[in-house]
């Protein structure tokens, strides 16, 4: 199932690479620590716009911000909101036209205003009764960016396209049991632009469907799910990650990942290769970050290898993101099923010299 599963993903990436259908994606992530990690937390500082916050470093590297003093540095209003049986359920976060709703029980954020979309990855852990978030996914909920040193981690607030994200619900029959969330824009420069983006989006979605339709038949019982989140919405570019789940019977269900990136100017996507202006050269940066990252994180024994890694190749899973390009393994591709999609993020800073035209704006 996974085989035909993945073919699918593959087989609408190819298509977005043309301007035409787009590919479908999935979920359940590994928080992502990039190749620069924490240093002792005695000396290693985090700022959350210009602001100190004494942050939570787990032993892969990974750095948690405490969510309710990293949300007012970033100037956001806190509300808690109770559940009938008076405990709090959820917490909303409000700056200007942008709201960050966490909802404790469900584990998953929403982001409603300008731009919608929600994440449903464990993002949260609490340490001695204080709540933390880790570092990437407060970037993307509330609209920042993260520059790593040795020594410190800085949080900053970024500017964001003018454009409209909302999410659309595709209609599938209820006997199946499928959700299917996809994204539709508005409000950019070019309604031609937005008209190719939006039909590849509810292209990824009409695909999933479909290979739902087909792999529900015979399944002893049967769901799948499909949403989304915003990653990257800068300097004219656009990346959207897509989350998908397939459960047909079994210990387990599929998650898949992948992400489509889009010129907002012409509506174009943008494949790896054209990421780069040399993609042979760029691989050599980019093998070379997620093989010493991969090394670090067997070193601290929070991760270990079902095969060794070599190359992302020419077609890997990707996205961009606020703090660098994204490269994503699914399960079991090097790494077993417990360690979930383990995910890799190389600074622009880093390939600047193998940026191309296009993408030369993500290094500036």
């Amino acid at each position: 199932m996974k085989k035909v599963f993945r073919s699918l993903v593959l087989a609408l990436t190819a298509a977005a690479m043309i301007g035409t259908a787009l590919p479908i994606s999935a979920a359940a992530e590994t928080p992502t620590t990039t190749a620069t990690t924490a240093a002792d937390t005695k000396t290693f500082t985090v700022t959350v716009n210009g602001t100190e916050v004494k942050p939570f470093t787990d032993t892969d590297g990974t750095i948690y911000l405490p969510l309710f003093d990293a949300a007012k540095a970033m100037g956001y209003t806190q509300t808690a909101v109770n559940g009938k049986d008076n405990t709090v359920k959820s917490y909303v976060f409000k700056n200007g036209t942008r709201t960050v709703k966490y909802n404790q029980s469900a584990y998953s954020c929403s982001v409603s205003g300008p731009t919608h979309f929600k994440l449903t990855t464990q993002l949260t852990r609490t340490e001695n009764n204080i709540l933390y978030m880790d570092a990437e996914s407060f970037c993307t909920l509330f609209a920042a960016a993260e520059t790593k040193t040795a020594a410190s981690d800085t949080i900053a607030p970024v500017t964001e396209n003018t454009v409209k994200i909302v999410s659309k619900k595709y209609k599938t029959a209820k006997k199946l049991n499928t959700t299917i969330y996809y994204p539709v824009i508005s409000g950019t420069d070019s309604t031609a632009a937005e008209k190719i983006i939006n039909g590849a989006f509810k292209h990824a979605a009409a695909a999933l469907a479909k290979a739902a339709k087909k792999d529900s038949k015979g399944a002893s019982r049967y769901s799948c799910s499909m949403n989304y989140s915003v990653v990257y919405n800068q300097k004219g570019l656009l990346s959207v990650l897509f989350d998908t789940y397939e459960y047909m019977g079994g210990a387990h269900g599929i998650d898949v990942r992948t992400g489509m990136t889009f010129n907002l100017s012409t509506g174009k996507a943008i494949s790896y290769k054209k990421l780069f202006s040399d993609v042979t050269a760029a691989n050599k940066i980019v093998d070379a970050a997620v093989s010493a990252e991969i090394a670090n994180r067997e070193k601290n024994d929070s991760l270990y290898s079902l095969s060794p890694f070599k190359t992302v190749g020419t077609k890997p899973t990707w996205c961009l993101t606020n703090d660098g390009l994204k490269i994503l393994f699914d399960e079991y591709e090097y790494f077993p099923y417990a360690a979930g999609i383990q995910t890799f993020v190389i600074p622009y800073a880093s390939l600047s010299a193998v940026l191309a035209d296009q993408t030369a704006v993500l290094a500036k």
